[in-house]
């Protein structure tokens, strides 16, 4: 065992794999969507529990799920400075219009309810037109998160 770990070989390619490992770590929690993975959000609502789950995907669209509809809805998105708003287009050419909108009227945007919601990679805060706030939980970059920090 001594052997192999004062090998200069083994001891590169130990240094290299951890900065590798270090750098994607790193990316993991800084990014601003967690891509592919869900934020869930649990809520008791008159009576009712409430749950709602949503997935923000590289291509620019979102998968919707919550025990209000039977199906999930997918929609589109767009992300700036901290903010995923949630865009109505439905072709190509209305997205782009609404982008140009979003980017020329952004402060604006930002204080929309259900349009703009403040996103990193574990929460989603989503504020509704009468200041109720529903946070939206990203439990496996949480998860991620401790056991890369356990691990590293």
């Amino acid at each position: 065992m001594k052997n192999i770990l004062s090998n200069k070989k083994t001891a590169i390619i130990l240094l290299v794999s951890s900065i590798l490992l270090l750098g994607f770590y790193a990316y993991m929690l800084a990014r601003p969507i967690s891509y592919g993975m869900a934020y869930h959000n649990e809520t008791e609502y008159e009576g009712g529990v409430f749950e709602g789950t949503m997935k923000f995907y590289f291509d620019k669209t979102m998968i919707t799920s919550n025990t209000n509809f039977e199906e999930e809805l997918e929609s589109r998105y767009y992300y700036k400075d901290g903010y995923v708003f949630f865009t109505m287009a439905e072709t190509d050419e209305a997205y782009d219009e609404e982008v140009d909108y979003i980017n020329k009227n952004f402060d604006e945007a930002t204080k929309m309810p259900f349009y703009a919601a403040e996103i990193n990679a574990f929460k989603l805060v989503v504020t509704e037109g009468d200041g109720h706030i529903t946070v939206y939980t990203c439990t496996p970059a949480i998860v991620f998160a401790a056991v890369g920090g356990v691990v590293q």
